[in-house]
């Protein structure tokens, strides 16, 4: 009888204890740990080398702080390229923390922080460690780089990973070469410079892989300054199809597979209602251009699409630009 009567009060407080502990945790949440930032994959061209890429960037804060304008002033001109009396006056402007100088190198940054301890106002300033996108390649190539952000923005910019201090992005890694780009990009400056149509389309395709080594639309843009680019500027008129041929084809790394995307022509680009190029026909007064180089063995495709010129008389413009290509082909021996 004692046993059986040990056992039940030794359940029961058991029990009873169960019972206090679920009581004690029920209701109760624990956010988890999620990243505090996240940083941008870098886009880059088949040799590895970036197009886009996340930079960090030092921007210096002025905490403002009654009767000691003078000093901070005067102080903060030993390392800024400010006068004392211009870092004042944007001091008495604010009446809060405010940005004073961006983009300051690392130096700069070192300087102005012992600057500030030797004179006593550490305390009044404040360094800021940001990242910023960055286009080494500034012109080349834009249009297809500023797609290519759109369409892998996910991929590029994931959402806060959970238990990680920083969520790297994926990278992005396309098939047009930089070098090969750089070459069709000075060819159609020169088309649109003789021509002056509305706009120049071009493309070199490898014959063996299909893939695109350098795809432009001429007025291109500096990615590292599209303040003002009209939104018609930034589409990538050259991702049109020949014969329904997919022709605009890159690869990304994800780092645990390979995704391969090929645009095609879902809506024509337009003006006027009217589509601005048919890669297959309408070559009238000598508006577009389709050649295989070198032309004893082919291993290029080259398109050229000169749209609306005003001087059709200039036939000769895209054969030039042909010639040159070929040319800067054969000086990096890639014929």
């Amino acid at each position: 009888m004692v046993i059986a009567v040990s056992v039940i009060a030794i359940c029961l407080l058991y029990l009873f204890g169960l019972m206090i502990n679920d009581s004690t945790n029920s209701g109760r949440y624990k956010n988890p740990e999620v990243a505090t930032s996240v940083v941008r994959g870098t886009i880059y061209d088949r040799n590895g080398r970036a197009l886009a890429m996340q930079v960090p960037q030092f921007d210096l804060y002025v905490k403002y702080f009654k009767d000691s304008e003078d000093t901070v002033a005067q102080v903060l001109a030993l390392s800024l390229d400010l006068s004392p009396e211009a870092i004042e006056k944007q001091i008495i402007s604010h009446d809060e923390t405010f940005c004073i100088a961006k983009d300051l190198s690392y130096q700069k940054v070192n300087q102005v922080l012992d600057n500030a301890r030797k004179h006593g106002i550490f305390d009044l300033i404040e360094v800021r460690k940001v990242f910023i996108r960055k286009y080494p390649g500034t012109f080349h190539a834009s249009q297809l780089v500023d797609e290519t952000e759109k369409v892998y923005e996910d991929l590029l910019s994931p959402r806060p990973g959970f238990n990680e201090v920083t969520t790297y992005g994926k990278d992005v890694y396309l098939t047009i070469d930089l070098d090969i780009q750089y070459i069709l990009d000075l060819a159609i400056q020169q088309v649109y410079d003789i021509q002056g149509p509305s706009f120049v389309v071009a493309y070199i395709q490898d014959n063996k892989t299909n893939e695109i080594l350098a795809c432009t639309t001429y007025p291109f843009y500096d990615l590292n300054d599209i303040d003002g680019v009209p939104e018609s500027q930034r589409i990538m008129k050259s991702n049109l199809s020949l014969s329904n041929q997919k022709l605009v084809k890159f690869i990304t790394e994800t780092g645990t597979s390979t995704i391969v995307t090929d645009y095609e022509l879902e809506k024509a680009y337009t003006i006027d209602d009217k589509d601005v190029v048919t890669l297959a026909s309408n070559i009238n007064n000598h508006t577009s251009i389709l050649r295989t180089l070198p032309k004893d063995n082919p291993k290029y495709t080259v398109f050229i699409a000169s749209v609306n010129p005003r001087y059709h008389q200039v036939s000769s413009a895209l054969e030039y630009a042909i010639s040159n290509i070929e040319e800067g082909l054969a000086s990096q021996s890639k014929l």
